[in-house]
């Protein structure tokens, strides 16, 4: 085995792995912001919503001080968990390449896939779980045809969810099956191509609808096991659609669905990305490298009350 000597940290790898963390279909990131942190293990603190009491005395007279509120807090634990892949290049690989970096950005390629897809799984499990997310299933399937109400199932979600949360809604997810069921119906056409010049984006919803960020996720996994037929299918559930409450940037006091509390390896980039350390080193006995990526990260829903899910929205 190697030794921490032997190990070498590829920065011009690492550069590429942030490079590769988008795209893909992937929508982890916009869900559940990257927080970077330094311990292993920590508190974070849960908060309640105290901004909506109206029992407050706000009048004081000349002669007094202002009245003093607070808020209050409970705490959960974080546990980050080291999630790390690798792929061996051999040497006559990277002999007969017209650029030997070229293989090893391949390996990084897939290796920062796998793990993507791994967070992505993840994060899907829990904002689509109706044991723990508060949830309504519309009484007319958006693709029934007559007497849908899309608009009328979406603003029932948001003033329950504003209700709950204290917040509104600012991103919508919705599924590639529902998007494509969406951009036909005829009422949502009507509401929108007044006020979206361009209606259509790649052929579905506009970036914007009914006053929430679209985000469309459009990851694709292989669930056969190796060596058997590939069985391909959408990571996503396509019947599920869920309404969020997303701080960018979310600090230690920020009310956000939930976040990725990642290891810190490096700067973030936009409050999105961060480093992923890419690593190459040599075992004896093998003609090549492994490369290999990693970190450690711990998914969490911050607050419940800032997802929502529509269910079972198609037939």
């Amino acid at each position: 085995m190697p030794t921490a000597k032997d190990v070498h940290v590829n920065a011009a790898l690492s550069n590429f792995a942030v490079k590769k963390g988008v795209g893909g279909g992937f929508v982890a990131d916009e869900l559940f912001p990257v927080v970077p942190v330094k311990k292993n293990s920590d508190e974070y603190y849960v908060y309640a919503q105290d901004e909506m009491d109206d029992d407050v005395e706000t009048a004081v007279s000349e002669r007094e001080l202002a009245n003093e509120i607070d808020w209050s807090t409970s705490t959960a634990e974080y546990l980050l968990v080291k999630h790390k892949l690798r792929h061996f290049v051999s040497d006559d690989v990277m002999a007969n390449a017209d650029k030997p970096l070229r293989p090893k950005m391949r390996a990084t390629e897939l290796l920062v896939r796998r793990l993507r897809m791994g967070v992505e799984k993840r994060v899907r499990d829990l904002v689509v779980d109706t044991t723990t997310i508060t949830n309504a299933t519309p009484a007319v399937k958006w693709d029934a045809g007559a007497a849908v109400v899309i608009e009328k199932n979406i603003d029932d979600a948001k003033e329950a969810f504003a209700v709950a949360a204290g917040v509104e809604p600012n991103i919508i997810v919705i599924p590639p099956a529902v998007a494509k069921v969406m951009k036909r119906d005829s009422t949502v056409r009507e509401l929108i191509k007044y006020t979206q010049s361009n209606l259509l984006v790649n052929g579905d919803l506009p970036p914007t609808v009914f006053n929430l960020r679209v985000v469309i996720p459009g990851a694709l996994a292989n669930s056969a096991n190796a060596g058997l037929t590939q069985n391909v299918a959408r990571l996503w559930s396509d019947d599920k659609v869920i309404l969020a409450y997303v701080e960018p940037n979310p600090g230690t006091e920020a009310m956000t669905a939930g976040v990725q509390v990642r290891k810190t390896h490096g700067q973030t980039a936009k409050g999105v990305q961060m480093t992923i350390p890419v690593k190459e080193y040599r075992v004896p006995g093998l003609d090549g490298v492994f490369v290999e990526a990693g970190f450690k990260v711990d998914e969490v829903v911050v607050c419940s009350d800032a997802l929502y899910i529509l269910n079972d929205v198609l037939t």
